[in-house]
């Protein structure tokens, strides 16, 4: 039987019974291929997974800020190999192209980070399509994408590692974040079917699901303070904590991970909650949220006396 947490690989003993051994990721002296790593957690997990790895491989969209990151983790770790590839992961042709320069590049993939991931806040109905295709794409497509082209040399190899950045939001009901909310159900879903499907292989997967974190994730998705309906800001944690909390549950080989110990209380406690309880409360807050963009959108009178502009917004 498996240990809960542990990664699974199979052997037969004399007795013709599978016998499952506790492995580790390879990510000492291995290829290891971060997405979303010029900020945030993903440039943490690189920082400090330079002074393990034989290669690092970067991808993120700003190719600018890759090459800085480049340079700063070269300088402080001279043995370590840098590959630094600028894509757009929204788009499937660019994800072709760059695990065809990876491979090149690198060669084999020992493990993948997907880290990179977008967001939005906003009730679907209002929402801007083009930026709801962008963060599917990104946060699923990409995601699969990846992992399908990555993973099968890692099986022939009998060694791997899987490690998926999902979110609290993937195990929660999200109001005004339909599409953030759904890509990280796949993330949940799909990690721990994939931990199914590649038990015995050497191959470990790892889903970490983070809570409130300092990055630029939330000045990007448009939701500064914190997602409507998200747990509380004073579960906010450094994104290198995150980082360093991630990597050590995947070097254990946990299924899943809680970056922080207040959030990882709070999230045992939500997921007791019934489901009903839960969408009661994000129906209230998507009601709030309704009826606060409504009163923003009415032009309000001016007051007696006083001019148009100076009236408070």
């Amino acid at each position: 039987m498996e240990t809960r947490g542990k990664p699974a690989s199979g052997m037969a003993n004399p007795k013709g019974v599978t016998v499952i051994a506790t492995l580790r990721p390879p990510l000492d002296g291995g290829t290891v291929l971060v997405t979303g790593a010029s900020a945030g957690i993903g440039r943490e997990i690189a920082v400090q997974l330079a002074a393990r790895a034989g290669t690092l491989v970067l991808l993120a969209r700003r190719s600018r800020v890759l090459e800085e990151l480049r340079a700063s983790l070269l300088e402080q770790h001279p043995q370590l190999q840098v590959v630094a590839l600028p894509v757009d992961l929204s788009n499937a042709d660019d994800v072709d192209r760059v695990v065809a320069e990876v491979h090149k590049a690198a060669g084999d993939i020992d493990v993948l980070v997907n880290n990179a991931g977008v967001g939005d806040q906003e009730l679907f109905d209002r929402a801007d399509w083009r930026r709801t295709r962008q963060v599917l794409h990104t946060n699923v497509l990409a995601v699969a994408q990846l992992t399908a082209a990555l993973v099968p040399s890692m099986v022939r190899r009998g060694r791997g590692g899987v490690l998926n950045m999902g979110s609290g939001a993937g195990l929660a009901v999200m109001p005004a974040a339909a599409a953030y909310s759904a890509s990280k159900h796949f993330i949940d879903g799909f990690s721990e079917a994939l931990r199914a499907d590649l038990a015995g292989t050497g191959v470990v997967v790892t889903q970490v699901c983070p809570g409130p974190v300092d990055s630029e994730f939330d000045k990007v998705a448009g939701t500064e303070g914190g997602m409507s309906g998200g747990p509380p800001q004073f579960l906010r944690i450094s994104a290198a904590r995150c980082a360093r909390e991630a990597i050590a549950g995947f070097d254990r080989g946990a299924a899943l991970v809680f970056p922080g110990r207040a959030y990882r209380i709070a999230m045992r406690v939500l997921l007791l909650l019934p489901r009903g309880l839960r969408r009661r409360q994000a129906a209230r807050s998507a009601v709030r949220l309704r009826n606060a963009g409504a009163a923003a959108a009415r032009p309000r009178p001016a007051r007696a006396g006083v001019p148009d502009e100076q009236v408070r917004r």
